[in-house]
């Protein structure tokens, strides 16, 4: 089910974005695929998303918000082929293994960190950025991370973020 999933939804913003200049009823039905399949797969977020995407091409109206909800439902699905990479090999992650795909900079590290340590907000969009490749070091510290820069507990954020920091290898 997960492949098949996969399969069909991985090009989506591609195929919304061709489907939109070519009909705007094939937008619809493909946005309302995406709703619907995700929606049973419990996937609230790419849920939510393709509901709004639907709601509005079926109203006529272009959202201002398309293109953003487009690289959100990307991003979305980086996570999801990074996760399902892992669970179709059975393998655990390897916290010191970096691919091409997931190498992380020691600058990408020191922003996030800069922002994290003043407490700025645009640590969200930094660690949205970052988040596939901090994600492969420590799941549960990487969504703990999230939850705490939402919340705007950056004290929390900073202990978490050196948990994380601590397993990162810089090749020199």
């Amino acid at each position: 089910l997960l492949e098949s999933f996969r399969e069909s939804f991985a090009s989506f913003p591609e195929k919304l974005s061709s489907a939109e200049k070519e009909s705007g009823e094939q937008a619809v039905r493909l946005a309302h695929s995406l709703k619907g399949v995700s929606g049973n797969l419990g996937i609230d977020k790419v849920h939510l998303i393709a509901k709004d995407i639907e709601d509005a091409m079926k109203s006529g109206k272009k959202t201002e918000d398309l293109q953003q909800q487009l690289e959100e439902i990307e991003h979305w699905f980086s996570l999801f082929n990074a996760q399902y990479e892992i669970w179709n090999k059975k393998q655990p992650i390897d916290a010191v293994k970096q691919t091409e795909d997931f190498e992380i900079q020691r600058e990408d590290m020191e922003s996030l960190a800069s922002l994290i340590n003043n407490y700025d907000p645009e640590a969200s969009k930094e660690l949205i950025r970052l988040e596939t490749s901090l994600f492969r070091i420590d799941e549960d510290a990487t969504a703990s991370l999230k939850q705490a820069i939402k919340g705007y507990d950056f004290e929390a954020a900073q202990s978490i973020f050196e948990t994380i920091t601590e397993k990162v290898v810089f090749d020199e």
